[in-house]
């Protein structure tokens, strides 16, 4: 009997380990918004002060055929992390609001509560980093999303 509570203790203090290794929000140089709707699995339409901004996700790609499950995905994630994501939830982009891509859209990071949703698209394997138009400041976490998502065999990887 004490030798099942110890592997029960120790697994609940790995969990608790690994799940207070997640990346924080950051709490400066956040522009909040409400999300309208999810255009892909690497862009959002967010509104910011009564305007609508396309949101392109900084740091990954989307290849052609994994689109379809890529959107799945980030409703899924929006919709399991925010309280009510029909309702529109707050977002918080790490983004300038002056630099737009050649379709218009910001580039941003993006987070819904604590959740930071450029990673988890990788992790869950339903997009791929690249670096091309970071600023460097996550690139790590992105690689090793990417890596996770290889070594578990998650969706592109499957």
């Amino acid at each position: 009997m004490i030798r099942k509570l110890k592997g029960v203790f120790v697994i609940v203090v790995i969990g608790l380990i690994i799940a207070g290794c997640g990346q924080q929000m950051p709490v400066d140089n956040l522009i909040l918004g409400q999300l309208r709707r999810v255009v892909s699995g690497q862009t959002l339409e967010v509104v910011i002060n009564n305007q609508v901004y396309g949101v392109r996700l900084t740091g990954l790609d989307v290849p052609e055929d994994g689109r379809e499950m890529a959107e799945k995905t980030m409703v899924q994630l929006l919709t399991n992390y925010g309280r009510n994501p029909i309702n529109s939830p707050s977002i918080a982009l790490e983004t300038d609001l002056n630099s737009k891509d050649s379709f218009g859209r910001l580039s941003a990071y993006v987070w819904l509560n604590d959740l930071f949703i450029n990673r988890m698209m990788i992790e869950e394997g339903r997009a791929i980093v690249n670096l091309t138009y970071t600023d460097g400041k996550y690139d790590d976490i992105l690689i090793n999303a990417q890596q996770y998502a290889r070594i578990m065999g998650k969706g592109l990887w499957e």
